[in-house]
């Protein structure tokens, strides 16, 4: 299911283009949120829960209610809250970096299961890097950039057919770090958005993480692309079929 999820996600990428309206913070925000609340079996599961609240504190009730029913519903709606919380920070949505050559190792799985296993994979990969520069795309996009350098969105690719040189990813992302290192939320630049100095870092970090993964990259003679991911829920499949398929993650 979760495998299907992820190309689904995909596919909606695909119809898209990638563009950066489709990755806007407000729009992915409210396209979580619509898929949570109006998912049938969440819907289902938390109708039941209210009502075995409203039946359990509606005397006469009988005692084992409150040992078996109470817990079962307070935990759905802690579930329906937590889910609810994490739909609206989406921090599990990211861009990332995918490549044209194959990035996994014949012995990827080898010591699987040993202490301190790590597996092996041809390229540098960074689990977490993206979510600030996904966030703040809309503002990226508008920073000025040297004659020459391209805008994050020429990166914007899921079809497997528009890979780049990282050297043009890594004039970019330097491009960016020079801008947000002399950047003051009080100038007067013309940009609408204002950024936090915590997510300054973060997007510096990405920048700076992404740098690392182009300049190895570089050195293997790869191409690369930036694609949006969307997976809530991760086991080590899941992460190698992603890797199997290029992304640096």
């Amino acid at each position: 299911m979760l495998i299907s999820y992820s190309h689904q996600k995909e596919y909606w990428i695909n119809k898209f283009k990638m563009n950066v309206r489709f990755l806007n913070r407000n729009r992915r925000q409210r396209n979580r949120l619509l898929a949570y609340l109006f998912d049938p079996l969440a819907l289902i599961l938390n109708v039941l829960a209210i009502f075995s609240l409203i039946s359990i504190f509606s005397p006469p009730t009988p005692f084992w209610h409150y040992f078996i029913g109470l817990p079962i519903a307070l935990l759905v709606l802690y579930w329906f809250v937590r889910n609810l919380t994490e739909g609206i920070s989406g921090r599990y949505e990211r861009l990332v970096i995918q490549t044209d050559i194959n990035i996994i190792s014949s012995n990827y799985w080898d010591g699987y299961g040993k202490d301190n296993w790590q597996p092996k994979i041809e390229v540098k990969t960074n689990f977490g890097a993206g979510y600030f520069i996904l966030e703040y795309i809309d503002f990226l996009e508008k920073i000025p950039l040297k004659k020459g350098i391209k805008r994050l969105s020429c990166f914007l690719n899921n079809d497997k057919k528009n890979f780049n040189y990282p050297d043009q990813g890594i004039n970019t992302f330097l491009e960016i770090k020079n801008f947000l290192d002399n950047y003051d939320n009080n100038s007067k630049k013309k940009l609408s958005q204002k950024i936090s100095s915590e997510d300054q870092k973060g997007i510096l970090m990405d920048c700076n993480d992404f740098i690392m993964i182009l300049e190895d990259l570089k050195n293997k003679e790869g191409k690369f692309s930036l694609v949006f991911i969307s997976q809530p829920v991760w086991n080590m499949q899941l992460h190698f079929d992603y890797r199997e398929r290029g992304y640096c993650i």
